[in-house]
């Protein structure tokens, strides 16, 4: 398939897009030189908002001494355990797919000298190298041109407020053992400016809502509109409710001119091929990298 032709997309660009989606999330947020540290614990299962997200471009991740990086890995343990000690946490990176991890680029020694500190602080690599994402991405000019979602087959499809709560509640994954928290994240997520995130459900005949696709926006990468999150529940998965939310909600934030272009990432097979046919094309490949030890081994 013929890539677009765009800017290259670095682990910088990869990062930032990421940030944009924890910085909404994340009950607390606190810059370190290497990166930035996201705390949620009130979304135990959600395991990106319990981190220190690392910045594999930031110079400070070579100049430093590893005196100093293993002093900020002390300090962000000392957070964890104090807001989040019984929840999963780990620290991440975003890494080029073509990057060997050997040096070859900041973001390649970046990689290869955290990769070695948190190893001697008991860290485990639990990420693989063939498991990366796609970075895949929309034009108003390339997104596919279809019948109006909300006239397919009597299917309604539209931006979701704080008065369909309920309905963005069952969309969200998880069971009702895990209530609490998906209450508390469904209320932040439509809480939002529609300067900084928009929901968008899709009906079913019965007025059921079966589908939902998030976009988020960012200062630091304008222009552009980052999809988190496209659930459809399990029912209804390939009778195409996802396709018809997707191109309503893109549609609606071409139309008001939100961004110029839509991304996200995607690795399996499935949905790479769902997005394909809404117009979007494969721009990059990344890795994310997440180191964790057991909860047991903090001090």
């Amino acid at each position: 398939m013929q890539q677009q032709q765009q800017q290259p997309f670095d682990p910088k660009w990869f990062y930032l897009l990421e940030e944009a989606e924890c910085n909404q999330r994340a009950q607390h947020k606190i810059p370190f030189p290497f990166g930035t540290l996201f705390l949620s614990p009130q979304y135990p299962y959600w395991a990106a908002g319990n981190t220190l997200q690392i910045h594999t471009q930031e110079p400070s991740n070579l100049t430093a001494t590893d005196a100093e990086i293993l002093e900020c890995i002390a300090a962000v343990e000392r957070h964890f355990v104090e807001t989040c000690p019984t929840v999963k946490r780990s620290f991440t990176m975003t890494r080029d797919a073509e990057t060997t991890g050997k040096g070859d680029s900041i973001a390649g020694a970046v990689v290869s000298r955290w990769r070695a500190l948190l190893a001697q602080q008991g860290y485990k690599d639990d990420s693989e190298d063939e498991d990366f994402s796609r970075c895949m991405g929309v034009t108003a000019q390339t997104l596919v041109a279809g019948a109006d979602p909300k006239g397919l087959d009597g299917r309604r499809v539209a931006q979701a407020t704080m008065a369909d709560f309920e309905a963005v509640l069952i969309n969200e994954p998880g069971g009702d053992n895990n209530i609490g928290w998906r209450t508390v994240k469904c209320n932040e997520l439509l809480s939002r400016a529609e300067k900084d995130s928009l929901t968008y459900l899709c009906y079913d005949p019965e007025n059921e809502p079966v589908a939902r696709v998030i976009v988020v926006f960012s200062d630091k990468v304008p222009g552009v509109g980052f999809v988190p999150r496209v659930n459809t529940r399990d029912e209804f998965r390939r009778k195409g409710y996802a396709k018809s939310v997707i191109l309503y909600a893109f549609k609606d934030v071409f139309e008001r001119g939100l961004a110029t272009q839509i991304v996200l990432f995607a690795s399996e097979d499935g949905p790479i091929k769902l997005y394909e046919t809404v117009g979007m094309q494969i721009l990059a490949e990344h890795v994310e990298m997440e180191f964790i030890k057991a909860a047991s081994e903090f001090q």
